[in-house]
């Protein structure tokens, strides 16, 4: 069953994308609308380095993180999402699932090779401490 954007509702895709340096393709959800991208667990570390990090700092992020306000629940488990930016870049986490949204105008330039071009990154070592 298609997922609903958290951002606009509009019912999203699932596109097949391999990552650059990925030893595997993913699938990820896309909202033709708005151009946010919801990644289930395990697949925001492959896709965008930046939130590689996540899952091991769960409880600091659930702990510290703002409820989000401008998004409905999460698109996978009905769970709260919980914001905050790391690097510049604003992140959406879900509580109960451990997947992450990111806008459109967050993730350009961010992501990994998702349009099949070489993208530029920040450094693959990012901590989340500074929440």
């Amino acid at each position: 069953m298609p997922l609903a954007c958290p951002r606009c509702r509009q019912e999203m895709k699932l596109r097949r994308v391999h990552p650059k340096g990925a030893e595997r393709s993913l699938e990820i959800d896309e909202c033709g609308r708005c151009g946010g991208l919801w990644l289930d667990k395990g697949e925001a570390a492959v896709v965008c380095p930046t939130v590689a990090y996540l899952e091991r700092r769960h409880i600091e992020i659930t702990a510290l993180g703002a409820p989000s306000g401008a998004l409905h629940r999460c698109p996978r488990c009905a769970g709260e999402l919980f914001e905050f930016t790391i690097l510049d870049l604003h992140v959406d986490y879900c509580g109960g699932c451990s997947g992450v949204w990111l806008d459109a105008d967050d993730h350009e330039g961010r992501t990994r090779g998702l349009d099949g071009q070489e993208v530029e990154l920040p450094a693959d070592e990012v901590e989340v401490g500074d929440i």
